[in-house]
């Protein structure tokens, strides 16, 4: 027996979502907008790099983001290449996957008239996978080039140096594509075992977007998802990273790297926290748009040409990070200006702690508001921006619970989250210098 939310539920731009959930544990979200005759799908597992490591059948990181690959390379109904070449030819539009800490997705758009066809090929590759030493061989090599590239990128290498410095026990600090000997180790045997576990449909929720009618896509679903079995998935809880008692750094240098750089982080909560919610706002006042504090103080002030923030939305606490590369006078910088950004954002927390105003807090807010529901206007952004928060809170409708906790924050609770999070000793700083 299919599960049905009791009637369709509104999102803020008035498109009405409507859930099930099959009695093999896959769960479907449909979106409709009738806008134009297209429809995007998402397919998200519950898996991503964080899960691999702390398997004990693998304790390993990177598989998870090659067998993304591997997803794409045939079923033995389908074989090598034939996935993307009848998706082509039917008109497909942004075919692809990601791997991240704590999920993988694979997404495509499509004419309206071909959801039955993508349903089936989905549902066929989701259980029907070709696994063979040629073909694995093939697309470590692959995995192995891109490992290659990231090295000669700047930015991958500033994170990859702050996540395995601000983490000590969490496996967010190892990187999704896993190091050179990792990838190079992986068997037939470590794939089979990973497919197996993690691609079951109680480990997958399916979110449709578009031009399509609810009963219809379940029906749908139904046909090509409901025989497929479910199996156990031991879970297996990530460390909690103990308090940070005193700052860290980790310098780096790269031939790429056109300007000196600092990068601050902070440890934060995860997205469900109530104390997300003011976070953001304190980013958005930091970094959003017209206005921002820190390309007032740092950019506008000759300090950095670029003033950047992030605020992690994981399922455990992630890092609030703010990023500037620096505007030196010569050829590299001096300790001096290394330091200057961050006495400057030492400041900007001191006066925030005791003085962030209402109109700071609106405009903040605004800037925020904006971001999140620019991620709806289209089929493609509204799936991924659910399918972000369905891996991370549990529920894809937690983007939406977010934007009423944003609508409800303080000013009081902006300066209270600056005095509790951003003290000196939980600084992670990331240097990184050309060479």
């Amino acid at each position: 027996m299919t599960l049905k939310t009791p009637q369709p539920q509104l999102l803020p731009n008035g498109f009405p979502l409507t859930q099930y959930v099959l009695t093999n544990g896959l769960k479907l979200y449909v979106v409709e907008n009738h806008s134009a005759p297209v429809f995007t799908l998402e397919t998200w597992f519950n898996v991503g790099s964080k899960e691999e490591k702390m398997d004990p059948g693998l304790q390993i990181t990177g598989l998870a983001h090659l067998f993304e690959h591997m997803m794409f390379r045939g079923t033995h109904k389908y074989p090598d290449g034939q996935f993307d070449e009848i998706l082509a030819r039917n008109g497909v539009d942004d075919e692809n996957a990601t791997t991240w800490l704590d999920r993988t997705n694979y997404y495509q758009s499509l004419p309206a008239d071909k959801l039955e066809l993508v349903l089936e090929l989905e549902s066929d590759r989701m259980v029907n996978l070709a696994i063979d030493a040629k073909l694995l061989e093939t697309e470590k090599s692959a995995v192995l080039g891109e490992l290659r590239m990231g090295l000669d990128d700047p930015d991958t290498v500033t994170y990859d140096r702050l996540y395995e410095t601000a983490y000590q026990l969490h496996p967010y600090r190892f990187t999704t594509i896993g190091s050179e000997e990792e990838i190079k180790s992986f068997s037939v045997e470590n794939a089979m075992y990973f497919y197996r576990k993690y691609y079951a449909p109680n480990n997958a929720s399916l979110i449709v977007v578009g031009d399509v009618e609810p009963a219809n896509v379940l029906g749908l679903v139904e046909k090509y998802y409901g025989t497929i079995k479910p199996h156990p998935i031991e879970q297996h809880p990530s460390p909690r990273e103990p308090e940070q008692k005193a700052s860290r750094e980790k310098r780096f240098a790269h031939p790429q790297l056109s300007q000196p750089r600092v990068l601050f982080a902070y440890p934060s909560v995860e997205v469900t926290h109530v104390d997300f919610a003011p976070l953001w706002i304190l980013m958005s006042a930091l970094t959003y748009g017209q206005g921002a504090i820190l390309e007032d103080r740092w950019v506008n002030e000759g300090v950095a040409i670029s003033a950047y923030g992030d605020l992690n939305q994981f399922a455990d606490p992630g890092l609030f990070i703010l990023m500037a590369d620096l505007q030196v006078e010569g050829e590299r910088a001096t300790p001096q200006e290394f330091e200057k950004p961050e006495k400057i954002l030492n400041a900007v927390f001191s006066e925030l702690s005791q003085s962030f105003s209402e109109e700071g807090l609106i405009r903040a807010r605004n800037q925020l508001l904006l971001s999140v529901y620019q991620q709806c206007e289209d089929n493609a952004s509204l799936a991924s921006f659910m399918g972000e928060f369905l891996s991370s809170a549990g529920d894809p409708l937690f983007a939406f619970e977010l934007v009423s906790r944003l609508e409800k924050v303080q000013a009081r609770d902006v300066r209270r989250v600056v005095k509790t999070y951003f003290k000196p000793k939980r600084l992670t700083r990331i240097i990184g210098e050309p060479s």
